[in-house]
């Protein structure tokens, strides 16, 4: 098990140790807060700035990137990966990826937007914010497929590192956020 540097434990927080047929390893990365309750089960990555509200539980296998926000009794389901500066509303179950900057709720979460308010608190530019939200919405609310999204955003807006984050995660999840 590795943790890091600054990260906060409050009451009752369970962290699991890896298996020998996972990764090996739990990993936490520096300066997470992790509230009361919190269950972070086997072989899970955990990036850093994270905050993990009460009753959060990771099931195994799990990957958090940096700067994430999971609010309370929310639950995410095994071998999934949660992209950087994501926010996800409380009482959700997360059942699929969520690429990063995106924002979203619900039993069986849906994705409703760019994580607008976190991107400005983090100090990112109005024109990466321009930019990651128009590859959010040629992604997931065009009429286009997967592929042509991705060839589009990578055409349009891919001189920006934010939206190049973007697509090498949907790249890497072979594309199953939907």
């Amino acid at each position: 098990m590795f943790i890091g540097n600054g990260n906060v434990f409050r009451e009752s927080v369970s962290v699991h140790r890896g298996t020998v047929t996972g990764i090996g390893e739990t990993r936490i990365g520096d300066n997470n807060l992790i509230m009361g309750f919190v269950h972070v089960a086997h072989d899970c990555v955990l990036g850093s700035n994270n905050i993990l509200a009460n009753y959060v539980g990771l099931s195994g296998h799990v990957t958090i990137d940096d700067n994430v926000t999971l609010g309370g009794q929310t639950g995410v389901v095994q071998f999934l990966r949660i992209g950087s500066y994501a926010y996800v509303g409380g009482a959700s179950v997360i059942d699929k990826n969520i690429p990063p900057y995106s924002s979203g709720y619900g039993n069986r979460i849906e994705i409703k937007s760019v994580n607008i308010v976190g991107l400005k608190r983090s100090g990112f530019s109005r024109e990466a914010i321009a930019a990651i939200s128009d590859a959010h919405k040629l992604y997931f609310r065009s009429e286009l497929s997967e592929t042509e999204a991705l060839r589009r955003i990578g055409a349009e807006l891919g001189d920006f590192p934010e939206v190049q984050l973007f697509t090498s995660f949907l790249q890497s999840v072979g594309g199953k956020v939907h």
